[in-house]
């Protein structure tokens, strides 16, 4: 069984839709139900129905199952629309619907505030994020932060995010108290490249990553009036690494059972599917089931079970309204002869959402109580800790008031991390962590917080070198620390991040990987007990030629200016040039390259382009990929010969009418502001990383790129008669000159929505 997004309560009507539908179909529901309480709802088909029949349920136009009876629970009060499809064997359909009315939940508190912070993999944050908690939408600051106030706290908060390239967010925290605010932290996951493919015929769709597959019939796909689609579809499959999910564990792997049980899982997979065409979403067809497949990537899970071929896994799909795995049939282990373990996941869905193979300790649980305290002083009534509960395979976000809270459904003999911190409205960070081990029946656990700057949360540094046996250049460089719990902490030697440093926690030994242009080293790190600061230095021996990058305005005005590459050797080996490898008058890097190369291919991204380099380490290897904005060409390609070459320099060249000024007004007044190209527009701001004479001004790739819908601007509201806290200057109205290469905003204040 399935169950869906949302709570159902008193059932109005039912109805017989008419038209080309010769079946009748009735839906049996409670006459009531409680906000964020479970229910049942059933559909009774015709009599007259031949053979086996599809059901497709839709709560608010959502569909939410294909069983004839499930479970559901609804997060939000007020009506809710459920519908249901049926087809039987000669195709004949026939419809459904209820409106349901949501019983409120108990107030505990009618002016709530909440802090989310938004995340991505490499704990970098995230701007632009759609925040959403109970029908209020804001929107992620440049420091990923969504700011809620005035909200009406019940003992359940539920929290989605979503932004354009990633899959979307949700969790769900029980709140049993009432508190005056909390503090959350979202990390979202990119999804992969979109493919197209023709749903005319019979098609497979992979992805590389785990082997990952989904095999489809011809014509499996509707549009969202149940409409057969023909042609071309884009298809995006985002396969997940369970030993690499973290944080962005969908919900935290918090379920809803076919009994209607709330319980932790244990993923052996997951894999993000999403359908378009033209922009729109489009869904299986009521009578269409799609195989999907990808590798088993453990032979042993977190709680140390045992993977074997032919055991059945349960199936779950995530549910964005309220948070929750929603429990839908079982997949398979399969014997593989490409998987490293051997074994491959497989499984028969109806519909495409994100799909996991999943399961819960059913019996011999384990449960611990949870609670914070801040230097061993218990937390007040208007304090609360955020804690991530966390081991490879599961992550949990809860938020704990004075009273703790309890952890249940878990597997004796896991051992565990909590990490947990709290900010003061005064802004002074306490931090926490802890490890443990689940025994059988019930245990506590105890996060003590100190201020961050405390002997055991130093922040440690990491310096960089790259060596060519002739000459030393400081460099930037990238890593991960990783904890015994497989956790990794991101860090990088660039300004322009956040985690330019470190913090190690009480414990032993740390596994490090450094890379320094995209090659590694791998250390140990042992955390100090004198709690002194670690200052670790890591130098690359390796070949190296010296690289430049050389702008000019219209071939005249020249400057040497910091720039980015990707280098791949004829072997097809990869490094990268970063921004913080620059040095010296003229600007140059060192290009380095793996001994036995006889040729580099360059790809080189700078101020005069629109593209951006994806350049981190993840679990092991190295992340480089060239991002373009635009459908066109974007960066400069070189081929180079290594032997008897001493400097490389890319040369590129602007003309004047590519480069517009701004300036933003706000009631008749000039005010400061920064300008950019909206998403995906070929128009950007040149950086401090541009040659002197383009800073601070847009660049265009061609004049007509540049419109009104194509360029905005925001400021800082400081000093603005009337500006709240979190208040800012948005562009509302745009004036782009052409003839003068200049460009106008108009401001007004704005503040999140509301």
């Amino acid at each position: 069984m399935s169950r869906i997004t949302g709570l159902l309560a008193t059932l109005l009507m039912t109805l017989v839709l008419a038209g080309c539908n010769t079946l009748t179909v009735d839906i049996i529901a409670p006459d009531s139900v409680n906000q964020n309480q479970p229910f049942t709802y059933e559909a009774e088909a015709d009599p007259e129905a031949v053979g086996q029949i599809a059901y497709e349920w839709y709560l608010d136009g959502t569909i939410i199952s294909s069983l004839p009876i499930d479970n559901a629970l609804i997060s939000s009060a007020g009506e809710h629309v459920l519908s249901v499809k049926i087809t039987d064997e000669e195709g004949e359909t026939g419809e459904a619907e209820v409106t349901l009315e949501v019983i409120p939940a108990e107030v505990l508190n009618a002016d709530f505030a909440v802090n989310v912070e938004l995340l991505d993999m490499e704990e970098a944050p995230l701007e632009n994020v759609t925040v959403t908690i109970d029908g209020v939408t804001v929107e992620s600051d440049a420091l990923g932060i969504a700011a809620f106030t005035g909200l009406t706290q019940t003992s359940v908060l539920t929290v989605a995010a979503s932004k354009e390239g990633y899959i979307p967010q949700s969790y769900r925290f029980d709140l049993p108290a009432s508190q005056e605010r909390a503090d959350v932290q979202l990390t979202l996951m990119e999804r992969a490249t979109p493919v197209a493919f023709n749903n005319d015929a019979e098609v497979t769709v992979e992805n590389s990553e785990l082997n990952t597959s989904v095999t489809l019939p011809a014509g499996a796909f509707v549009d969202a009036n149940g409409d057969p689609v023909t042609g071309e579809i884009t298809a995006t499959v985002t396969p997940v690494d369970t030993r690499e999910m973290g944080a962005s564990y969908l919900g935290g792997g918090v379920a809803l059972t076919e009994e209607s049980e709330v319980v932790q899982l244990l993923s052996l997979g997951m894999i993000d599917f999403e359908f378009t065409q033209n922009g729109e979403p489009v869904q299986l067809a009521a009578e269409a089931s799609a195989q999907i497949e990808m590798d088993l990537v453990t032979e042993t899970g977190p709680d140390g079970r045992i993977y074997a071929i032919g055991e059945e896994i349960e199936m779950w799909w995530f549910d964005e309204a309220t948070g929750l795995w929603v429990e839908e049939g079982v997949g398979e282990i399969v014997a593989s002869a490409t998987s490293p373990t051997g074994m491959r996941l497989i499984a028969t869905v109806e519909h495409f959402t994100t799909w996991n193979w999943d399961y819960y300790k059913q019996g011999d649980r384990a449960s611990f109580e949870l609670t914070c305290t801040i230097e061993g002083r218990q937390l007040t009534t208007d304090q609360n800790c955020f804690v991530r509960i966390y081991t490879n395979g599961l992550s949990r976000s809860v938020n704990v008031g004075p009273e703790g809270v309890t952890a249940i459904n878990l597997a004796p003999s896991m051992n565990l991390t909590a990490a947990a911190s709290y900010t003061t409205d005064d802004d002074i960070y306490y931090y926490g962590e802890t490890t443990f081990t689940t025994v059988l029946g019930a245990t506590s656990v105890v996060v003590d917080m100190r201020e961050s700057n405390t002997n055991e949360q130093e922040d440690h540094t990491v310096t960089c070198y790259l060596n060519d046996g002739t000459k030393t250049w400081n460099t930037e460089c990238r890593g991960q620390i990783t904890t015994d719990t497989y956790y990794a902490r991101q860090f990088s030697t660039s300004t322009d991040l956040e985690y330019s440093t470190f913090r190690l926690y009480p414990g032993e030994q740390y596994p490090i990987l450094v890379s320094i242009q995209g090659q590694f080293i791998e250390d140990t790190v042992t955390h100090p007990t004198d709690g002194s600061k670690l200052a670790l230095e890591y130098t690359l021996q390796s070949n190296a030629m010296e690289f430049a990058c050389y702008g000019t305005l219209d071939g005249e005005l020249g400057e040497f200016f910091p720039c980015q590459a990707i280098v791949t050797d004829n072997s097809g080996n990869r490094t990268s040039i970063r921004l913080g490898d620059f040095s010296g008058s003229p600007l140059s890097a060192p290009m380095s390259y793996i001994d036995g190369a006889t040729s580099l291919d360059l790809e080189v991204v700078s101020a005069f382009t629109a593209s951006y380099i994806r350049d981190y380490v993840s679990r092991g290897s190295q992340i480089l990929d060239i991002i373009s904005l635009d459908s066109g060409e974007n960066t400069l390609r070189l081929n180079t010969i290594v032997d008897n070459q001493q400097k490389i320099v890319a040369s590129f060249d602007i003309t004047p009418d590519r480069l517009y000024t701004y300036s933003c007004t706000y009631e008749g007044q000039s005010v400061p502001c920064y300008a950019s190209g909206t998403f995906q527009s070929p128009v950007k701001n040149a950086g401090e990383y541009a040659p002197s004479w383009m800073r601070g001004q847009l660049v265009v790739k061609s004049p007509s790129d540049l419109t009104s819908e194509s360029v905005s601007a925001n400021g800082s509201a400081e000093g603005i008669p009337g500006a709240g806290p979190g208040y800012y200057l948005r562009s509302d109205s745009v004036t782009v000159d052409h003839v003068n290469r200049n460009v106008s905003f108009t401001m007004r204040l704005a503040q999140p929505e509301v």
